[in-house]
């Protein structure tokens, strides 16, 4: 929808003409070789391709060489022994990340914990601690912004067949709202009152219903304890008794019936997210993205999981038990004995690891100003050394023997 369209608002309210829902392209597609023998793994890689796994991958390992290149790391940092991400490597952290929550300790480094009454055997044997946390670290999605185009893209293979989508206030807008209807999707939500192109609305006492109309949009609003603001593309102001009871009457409350289905509906949002956070992941990362990827992998677990049962209708099976054994799969499938770093030993750094394909490019050549400078290596080890030299392709002052040799070579992964 572009910045110049109009919505043009009126208390004349007229039924929506509703078109049936098309099922042609609904459910698990023909294409899809999924069947009753798939393994847990296999439903999970239907949602968690390697593809998305290996695009994870090559961000984590473009973040650490921006990282590198913008930041000044001790000569002995973890991450100076960095070595190239794969999608096993990522199969393995998911894995490990979801086993956290059924073997709780105080943070990520017990896991690895050498004490007998906290030793676990797994997490050893999978991948080191350093491994873990140094990827875990650099570990980058694409950025994305929450924005309606979001919404557009992740909806695009489910245009013109008349779906419905229920959304909080948080997506909710009149200009996405027309643009969904005009591709199929019926839309309702709660949304915000200063959202664009909203109409004005009154203060109402409780249990009252202010409603305009401007085809496909409805935007209502419901007193309750507190207003309640709708957009939908699907409803009119009809007010209908709910599930609830007004225990004053004995009698079910009434309420909008974009209400009544938008609760209903946004009811199976919050079982989902209940069930994926008994399973959640890393919850104290400060970087909100990392949170939203683990949170991904969750849906995409629990997405496993229901076509799982959709398969195999007569086999009881939890969603706990579905994890442990997706965790399983994963490890005696993508483990490799050389995905682990050493957890300790810095070792002495080699010379000739300096000699890699950009080396005839670290040329030492004196400071332009002539003054000068302190040296980085020298300095990292609180010593103070000044040098009249530096690296023209690193913009980083240092001694030419040894600070120069020691330097690049702790930057060959």
């Amino acid at each position: 929808v572009q910045e110049s369209d109009e919505v043009n608002w009126t208390t004349q309210i007229t039924p929506p003409q509703l078109e049936d829902f098309d099922d042609f392209v609904s459910g698990l597609s023909p294409a899809v070789e999924l069947d009753s023998t798939s393994t847990e793994l296999q439903l999970f890689e239907h949602f968690c391709s390697k593809d998305l796994l290996q695009n994870i991958a090559n961000c984590t390992n473009n973040y650490h060489q921006h990282f590198l290149r913008h930041t000044d790391l001790r000569v002995y940092s973890r991450l100076q022994q960095w070595q190239d991400v794969t999608f096993n490597d990522i199969y393995i952290l998911i894995a490990l990340t979801m086993l956290f929550t059924r073997n709780k300790r105080i943070s990520i480094e017990e896991h690895w914990s050498t004490e007998p009454l906290l030793h676990s055997a797994v997490f050893h044997n999978t991948m080191s601690r350093n491994r873990y946390c140094t990827i875990l670290s650099m570990l980058s999605f694409h950025e994305v912004s929450i924005t309606g185009s979001v919404v557009v893209e992740l909806l695009k293979d489910y245009f013109f067949c008349n779906r419905e989508l229920y959304v909080d206030n948080w997506y909710t807008s009149p200009r996405l709202f027309k643009y969904l209807k005009e591709k199929g999707p019926y839309a309702c939500g709660t949304v915000k009152s200063n959202r664009k192109l909203m109409p004005k609305f009154k203060k109402l006492k409780r249990g009252e219903v202010e409603a305009y109309m401007s085809p496909p949009l409805l935007a209502l609003k419901w007193q309750d304890k507190k207003p309640v603001l709708m957009l939908s593309t699907k409803h009119d102001d009809k007010i209908l008794p709910s599930d609830s009871v007004d225990y004053s009457t004995g009698l079910p409350k009434m309420k909008p019936h974009c209400v009544i289905e938008y609760n209903k509906n946004m009811g199976t949002v919050d079982t989902a997210d209940m069930m994926t956070s008994t399973l959640g992941c890393i919850k104290k990362s400060k970087k909100w993205y990392k949170k939203l990827g683990v949170h991904v992998i969750d849906i995409f677990l629990l997405n496993a999981f229901y076509l799982f049962r959709m398969l195999n209708v007569n086999r009881k099976f939890s969603l706990a038990d579905f994890q442990l054994n997706v965790i399983r799969q994963i490890i005696n499938t993508y483990k490799h004995s050389n995905l682990a770093l050493p957890s300790t030993s810095r070792g002495v750094l080699d010379p000739h690891r300096f000699l890699h394909n950009d080396a005839l490019q670290h040329f030492p050549v004196r400071i332009p100003t002539g003054k000068s400078q302190r040296c980085k290596v020298c300095a990292a080890k609180n010593k103070r050394s000044d040098t009249r030299f530096m690296c023209q392709k690193c913009n980083v002052y240092l001694c030419i023997n040894p600070c120069s040799v020691e330097y690049h070579s702790s930057l060959k992964q």
